[in-house]
This record gives structure tokens, C-alpha cells and sequence, in this order.
């Protein structure tokens, strides 16, 4: 009974342990909240502001050795860096830090970096070292203005090159006074300045001096819209019909607004406002294979390399990418690898690379193999994905043989051995013949080996072996066995053959070539006599 009781909580642990370690975590992710980060009050060119930003680890794992730094760039000057430790799954960090705005700084939106980086862990609990998480901060510089934009909306949910769409602004009179006669002007770039009825010369020189233009967008219709009186805190709407070339670079653009108005005493006054319009751009992605290990892949090839590039050609970040692999024949699956891979984020026109590995069959004829690789991805919290067809070429295996079937040898005296060899399959470097003579044959080689060199599919080389054959061997028929050596992408390869020797005795050579040069000096003793005799007969 006791027995019973410990095997069933071995059981219970045992379940319990593989609950656990199955479980999946979400990774560790350290983000900025917007919600809870936030600029005191207004702030105007040449202020100094207090900025307070609010870190989240929002996954299930601790971040170590997190750090958040923001460059000292642009027109807003921070230039501070932060390390902040640890922070543990779902806690949040807050601090203040306080920054310049430049003196020249225009009005409106302002974007600071703010680079987060931190070691944390995948969603399995393994680490996932130097992670990097870029951030944009938007902050509001005021002027000694009276109009704010308070809304901005386009007839296009995702503008994109080519569209015609109307521009819809809110614009607030946030002053303490009446605005009267009030015209916008949305600012082409090659707009005329002087139809700017009510805007200042200091307006208009701002404007022309400091304003660059942006090509490719264009105004349909009135370039000027009269909008009349605003009381404070009064905000009516302003439309303009754009159109947008094809050729326009998808990307957010802060396209400027002439805003010109009288004030009570009948002043000429303007600003200039920017609204900030994004233009999205088509999904591109493409995967292509940079290299290979070994740069050629032959028939019974083992653990092959494949690294794969993938590149984001479209103008959206792509979330989540991930990457499988779905070996086809020829290639094999490789049992020590795994053939799906995530990336993460890919920015619009990064790069990223990863590596799969598979084996060849060992009875694969040169082919070009289409593989199909899978990039699945997620954008606008919808997930795609595509396949690759990628072209891999399979080489034949090098396979090397002795044409030479037969050759002849004398015993006592010095023979060579002159050999063909011959590649039937794919190239391979560093042909060498080699000699395997056995104990029982009566050979004594001079040169057991020969090199020969570099041998290219259907190609041939030869190669010559001195070598003797032992007084008193037996007049005999000999096969010998042959090695054939060569090297491909750094590993050894080794193929053997015969070749059948026959022997023949030394002195019955001897004798049958003296007797062979008797019969050709008697031709000639009798030719040279009949020559002779018949020439002097003619006499």
C-alpha cells in the first residue's frame, strides 16, 4: 500500500513538472507608455520644459539591465541617459528629466527619440540578450500664436501616392480675442505669397525663407480659404482638395498652413501652422538566399547551410516576422535543427538574415530544387504572409575511375604504369592516383602516387607510376588495387579501383626482341643484296 502511495506522487509530481516547463511565457517587452508620459504645461522656443516618461515591462518576464537614452538632436535638446536595472514583469518606471527648446525652434510638433534597451527572455524562458526598442515622443512647441489646429482628418483612411483627397483642418482661435477676416492658405510649393491679402510681411518672409517645399503635393481647386470671424475658443473647419503624385515617397509629411487674420485694432497678423499628414505606402517583402555552406551542395551533402536575407521593401514596419523553412526533395529535413525562425520587427527597407540547415539525398541527380520558404508577419494587427520559391542548385556527387583496364610489365626491369582517369560527376580539386599494392604481389614502386590536379566534370588526366617487378616472380596476371584522392570544399574524398598487370619473364622478353631484331637486320642485309645485284645487271 505504502509503495502504491510513493509511485502516485511520483506520477502527480511528474505532471506537475510537465505542466510547468511546457508552459509558454509572454516574452519580455519593454515599451513607453503614452498614456502615462506627458510634458508639464506649454512651452515656447528657447524654454526649458520637464518632460515625464513612463517605462512598462508588459510581459511576463523580467528585463535586465534596462536602459533608456534620448539623443541631443534637433530642436529639442535632452541629450540624457538613464539605467535603470532591473524591472520586473508588469512593472512600470517613471522619471523627469528636463530638456531645451531651441531658440529657433519653429512652431508646432516635435519628435524626440528615446531608445529603450534592456536583456530579457523569450516567450520560452530562454534569454534574449541586447534588445533594442526604438520610440518617438511628440512634443507641442507653442509660439506667440493665436491659432492652434486642433484636429486634422483626410477623406483617405491611408493616403497613398496617386490619391486625390480633401484635407479637412479644425482650426481654434485659442486667443483672448476676436480673429476677423480670417484666410488660410495651405502652402504649395509654388504658391504666390502676394494674394495673402491679410498676412504680415513678416509672415511672408518666414514663410518664403523658412518653409521648405514639399514636391509632389498638390492643390486642387482654391489654394485659399476664407473662414471670416472666430470668437475665442471658437474653431471652424477648412477644407482643400489635394491630389498626390505617384511618384511621392510614403512617409509623414508636416505640411504648412498660412493662417492670416485682423485683430480688433484692424492689425494685419499671421502664423504659420504645420499638420501633419501620413502617406502609407504598399506591403513589400522579399527573401532571397545570400549564401550557402558549402557554396556548392552535392548529392549526400550533410547539415547544408542555407542563409536566408529577408527584406522590407514596403514603407510599413512589419511585426512578428517569422521565417519556415519546408525542405522538398531533394533537401531532408535535418533532425538537429529547427526550420522555423522569428524575427521580430522589421522596419521599413531594413534587412534581416537567419540560417537553415538540410541534408541532401545521397542519390540525387544534378538538378536546380525550387524550396519554398514562409514569411508570415503582422501589420495593422492583421497577419500575413507570402512563399518563397527559392532556386538551390544540387550538384552531382564527384565520382572518379581508372579508364586504363590493363597494362603490361617485365620482370627485372623498370616499368611505368601510365593511367587514365576520368571524373564523371561534378568537379573536384587535388587529384591524386595512389598505389595499394599488396603484401603477397611481387611490386616495388618508385612513386606510389601521382599527382594530377583539378578534374571538371567529363574531364580526364593522366598519370605515370615506376615501379619494378621482383626476379623470380611468377609469370602472372596481377590485379592491383588503386586509390583516387581529391578534395572538395576542404573534406577528402576517396574512390578505388583495380588495374590488371601482366607479367611476363624477363628473359623470354629478352629473347623474343633479339629474335624480333633478326628478323628485321636479315630483312635488311636481303634487300640491301637484291638492290645490288639488280642495279648492276642493268649496267
Amino acid at each position: 500500500m505504502k509503495t502504491k502511495k510513493v509511485l502516485l506522487g511520483m506520477v502527480f509530481l511528474s505532471l506537475i513538472c510537465n505542466v510547468v516547463y511546457s508552459e509558454n511565457y509572454e516574452p519580455t517587452k519593454v515599451v513607453l507608455n503614452y498614456e502615462l508620459s506627458e510634458v508639464e504645461g506649454r512651452v515656447y522656443p528657447g524654454d526649458k520644459g520637464i518632460m515625464n516618461l513612463v517605462i512598462e515591462n508588459i510581459g511576463e518576464l523580467n528585463a535586465e539591465r534596462v536602459e533608456v537614452q534620448i539623443p541631443g538632436a534637433g530642436a529639442i535638446r535632452v541629450a540624457k541617459k538613464w539605467y535603470i536595472g532591473t524591472l520586473a514583469a508588469g512593472d512600470s518606471y517613471g522619471f523627469s528629466t528636463t530638456f531645451t527648446v531651441g531658440i529657433n525652434a519653429s512652431v508646432g510638433t516635435h519628435t524626440i527619440p528615446v531608445y529603450i534597451s534592456y536583456d530579457g527572455f523569450d516567450k520560452e524562458g530562454r534569454p534574449d540578450n541586447n534588445k533594442r526598442v526604438n520610440y518617438e515622443y511628440n512634443i507641442k512647441v507653442e509660439g506667440n500664436t493665436l491659432f492652434v489646429i486642433e484636429s486634422i482628418q483626410t477623406s483617405e483612411l491611408k493616403p497613398e501616392p496617386g490619391d486625390t483627397l480633401t484635407v479637412s483642418l479644425g482650426l481654434r482661435n485659442d486667443g483672448i480675442a476676436n480673429a476677423k477676416n480670417t484666410e488660410v492658405m495651405l502652402f504649395p510649393p509654388s504658391m504666390d505669397l502676394s494674394t495673402m491679402a491679410l498676412a504680415s510681411s513678416e509672415l511672408l518672409q518666414q514663410a518664403s525663407t523658412s518653409i521648405n517645399p514639399i514636391e509632389g503635393i498638390n492643390v486642387l481647386g482654391g489654394e485659399k480659404q476664407f473662414i471670416g470671424d472666430l470668437s475665442p475658443g471658437e474653431t471652424k473647419q477648412v477644407d482643400f482638395i489635394i491630389h498626390l503624385d505617384d511618384d511621392l515617397k510614403p512617409k509623414a509629411y508636416s505640411v504648412p498652413f498660412l493662417v492670416g487674420y485682423e485683430d480688433n485694432s484692424r492689425q494685419t497678423l499671421g502664423e504659420v501652422l504645420f499638420a501633419g499628414i501620413l502617406i502609407s505606402g504598399e506591403t513589400g517583402i522579399n527573401a532571397v538566399i545570400s549564401e550557402t555552406d558549402p557554396d556548392e551542395i552535392h548529392a549526400g551533402d550533410k547539415d547544408v547551410k542555407i542563409t536566408l536575407e529577408v527584406d522590407n521593401t514596403g514603407t510599413e514596419s512589419l511585426k512578428n516576422v517569422k521565417l519556415t523553412f519546408e525542405p522538398g526533395y531533394p533537401f531532408k529535413n535535418s533532425k538537429s535543427y529547427v526550420q522555423t525562425k522569428d524575427l521580430g520587427t522589421l522596419k521599413s527597407s531594413n534587412k534581416d538574415q537567419t540560417t537553415f540547415y538540410a541534408n541532401v539525398d545521397e542519390d540525387a541527380k544534378p538538378t536546380i530544387s525550387e524550396q519554398v520558404f514562409n514569411v508570415e508577419y503582422e501589420i495593422d494587427n492583421t497577419i500575413q504572409s507570402h512563399s518563397f520559391r527559392i532556386p538551390i542548385e544540387v550538384l552531382e556527387y564527384p565520382h572518379l575511375e581508372v579508364e586504363t583496364s590493363t597494362v603490361n610489365a617485365t620482370i627485372s626491369m623498370l616499368n611505368e604504369m601510365r593511367l587514365v582517369v576520368v571524373n564523371t560527376g561534378s568537379k573536384c580539386e587535388s587529384v591524386t592516383v595512389w598505389a595499394l599494392k599488396k603484401s603477397e604481389q611481387p611490386f616495388d614502386f618508385e612513386d606510389k602516387s601521382q599527382f594530377i590536379g583539378d578534374l571538371d566534370e567529363g574531364e580526364s588526366g593522366k598519370a605515370v607510376l615506376g615501379y619494378s617487378v621482383e626476379a623470380g616472380a611468377k609469370i602472372n596476371e596481377y590485379i592491383l588495387p588503386l586509390e583516387i584522392r581529391c578534395t572538395r570544399d576542404d573534406d577528402v574524398l576517396t574512390f578505388t579501383d583495380t588495374v590488371r598487370i601482366n607479367v611476363a619473364d624477363g628473359q623470354q622478353a629478352f629473347m623474343d626482341l633479339c629474335m624480333i631484331a633478326g628478323v628485321i637486320i636479315l630483312f635488311l642485309v636481303s634487300s640491301i643484296i637484291y638492290i645490288t645485284r639488280f642495279k648492276g645487271r642493268g649496267e
